[in-house]
């Protein structure tokens, strides 16, 4: 069974059936996952769950945006999903008030973005 729904209007099952059939997180994904309960501890139950972000993703396209706002990216994961999102050449600004980043997990952020434009790009 998936782990708990982090959505309170979403129901167990629904939830199993949405990770069961949904985009289960790349390698990217799953480091910056990772990295986020190391660093943070018990605040990593802040970052949005794996089909939250492909949800993210999926909104983002269907909107075809070409640039985005995040106010509060915590550790970059929703970012991340967005990113993914845009449109070719899309840009997206993140604020963060308290500091959960650091070069490495910028870098890999970094390292996804060109991989998306790649794949844009065919």
């Amino acid at each position: 069974m998936a782990d708990q729904p982090k959505s309170f209007n979403l129901s167990p099952e629904i939830h199993e059936y949405l990770v069961a059939r949904g985009t289960p997180p790349d390698e990217v994904q799953r480091w910056l996952i990772g990295e986020t309960k190391s660093r943070v501890g018990d605040f990593a139950g802040m970052q949005i769950a794996p089909e939250q972000g492909a949800f993210m993703t999926l909104l983002t396209r269907l909107l075809d945006a070409r640039s985005a706002v995040e106010v509060g990216t915590f550790t970059g994961y929703s970012s991340l999903c967005i990113a993914r999102g845009l449109a070719p050449g899309g840009r997206l600004i993140g604020h963060q008030r308290r500091r959960y980043d650091d070069a490495g997990r910028r870098r890999e952020i970094r390292r996804a973005e060109r991989e998306r434009r790649r794949s844009n790009a065919r």
